[in-house]
């Protein structure tokens, strides 16, 4: 018995530690997997476009032949004599209208299909930017648990000096003030963490409380690769959904022209005598025309009308082309702008910033250069650090924006625009706070695709409601 549960446990540790470390971290690869499977936004888009498929039969197909039946020829002055009426009309399109009626309906689902792909890209550059920033306030939290052990060992050791009379009393309270300071640091971090936490849950349909383990993102072996090609739109879904737009305002057009025509109705009826004294049963078949006699309110203003709509697509599309051309090229410089802000933290600043704080602590123990310049060197790592960190993730969110080039893309920028160095302006001798900080900036706020009012990329854009925020 004891050889089995030592058998069962064992066994259980091994199904259960992978499942456990799975939990414990969620990767970038895994989180857009879950957003994909079941953001509600993304659902809904495809959902809009398979309902419109279902609209192409019906809008093809003849109307439904009305059928009558009752009594007819019944005398006024009750003689006897009556027949049954049986009567069935048949409404015939003049010959093209079907056909213009089933190409609008395709042209509204290849413009709805194209818009799930670009609401699908948004809600995917959405949530990439989400979890960024969601790392990025991991690394903050890490470097100020590295920032809060040194200041506290440099505590202990001012404590000390104190108490020999080597330093004076301020230098230790100086030094606990530090430490109170990235304690209040934490606690708006960590309000922070559960604010993004709710988002990024949000974006995969869970409940904003549910908890998510530690995020991994490997930044490293991904700062080369290439972005600078040319990058076509002619495969940008908000295109496709323009062109489905237009492909409908042509044929619409092609309907309003194919209206000055009438249409055809046959009828056919069957008169069956209620009496043996009546004459026989006979029947009929008649030929009959719509006549468009209203034409000039009706026929010639709806055409009049479609020639606008497509005129309107088309100046649309012109315009939906130099706006995503124009953003690859803005995309495409601040991917180069990133890659040297990254460089230069990489090859110059953070170095020497290393450097500087060795130096500055060696100094501090050996009693030549006192507490505030130390902390201030240390307040200038942490910030240094940070901001290395916003401007790689400046860089993948770059990339991002030239993958998944979009007319209207939410713009991520964590990290300055150029670092902070020793004795700028805006530290002042503090620790500069997380989401507040003029160095170390969130971004402005992302936008979340809702359900369009109209079917163009103007009506996405204006229809957005603020998805992050001022956070």
């Amino acid at each position: 018995m004891i050889f089995l549960r030592i058998f069962i446990i064992s066994l259980w540790t091994l199904i259960a530690l992978p499942i456990l470390a799975f939990c414990d971290e969620l990767t970038l690869q895994s989180y857009l997997s879950q957003v994909q499977e079941a953001n509600p936004t993304v659902h809904s888009s495809k959902q809009r476009a398979d309902a419109l498929k279902h609209r192409i039969k019906p809008s093809s197909t003849l109307d439904d032949p009305f059928f009558a039946v009752g009594p007819d020829e019944i005398p006024f002055k009750g003689e006897m004599g009556s027949v049954t009426r049986f009567q069935i009309s048949q409404n015939i399109p003049f010959p093209g209208k079907l056909g213009a009626r089933g190409e609008i309906a395709r042209g509204r689902v290849k413009s709805a299909e194209a818009d799930a792909q670009t609401a699908e890209r948004q809600i995917i550059v959405i949530a990439t930017q989400t979890f960024y920033r969601a790392v990025f306030n991991q690394e903050a939290i890490l470097v100020n648990e590295k920032i809060r052990k040194i200041i506290d060992s440099t505590a202990q050791s001012t404590k000390a000096r104190y108490r020999t009379g080597d330093v004076g009393h301020h230098d230790w309270l100086l030094a606990r003030v530090e430490l109170s300071v990235l304690n209040i640091e934490n606690l708006r971090l960590d309000r922070e963490r559960r604010t993004l936490i709710a988002l990024l849950n949000e974006l995969r349909d869970l409940p904003p409380e549910t908890p998510i383990g530690k995020l991994s993102l490997a930044l490293d072996n991904q700062q080369k690769a290439d972005f600078t090609q040319e990058h076509s739109i002619d495969h940008s879904p908000e295109l496709k959904s323009l062109d489905g737009l237009i492909q409908s305002a042509r044929q619409e057009q092609r309907l309003a022209k194919l209206s000055y025509f009438p249409d055809f109705v046959i009828q056919g009826m069957v008169m069956q005598p209620n009496s043996s004294m009546a004459e026989s049963a006979n029947w009929g078949v008649m030929v009959g025309i719509t006549l468009p006699i209203f034409f000039w309110r009706k026929q010639s203003e709806t055409l009049s009308a479609t020639q606008l709509d497509l005129a309107s697509a088309l100046s649309e599309k012109r315009s939906l082309e130099n706006r995503l051309r124009t953003e690859v090229v803005d995309a495409r410089q601040q991917l180069k702008t990133a890659r040297d802000t990254v460089e230069l933290y990489e090859k110059d600043v953070i170095p020497n910033t290393e450097l500087a704080v060795s130096n500055a602590r060696s100094g501090y123990a050996a009693r030549k250069l006192p507490l505030g310049q130390l902390l201030d060197a240390l307040r200038m790592q942490r910030t240094q650090e940070l901001e290395l960190a916003a401007a790689k993730l400046d860089l993948e969110a770059t990339k991002l924006r030239l993958k998944e080039v979009l007319g209207s893309p939410p713009i991520l920028k964590l990290a300055p625009t150029r670092p902070s160095l020793f004795g700028a302006g805006g530290m002042g001798g503090q620790m500069p706070a997380m989401g507040t900080s003029d160095n170390v900036r969130m971004g402005p706020g992302m936008k979340v695709p809702g359900q369009k009012q109209k079917q163009t990329p103007e009506g996405d854009a204006s229809s957005m409601g603020a998805g992050m925020g001022g956070m």
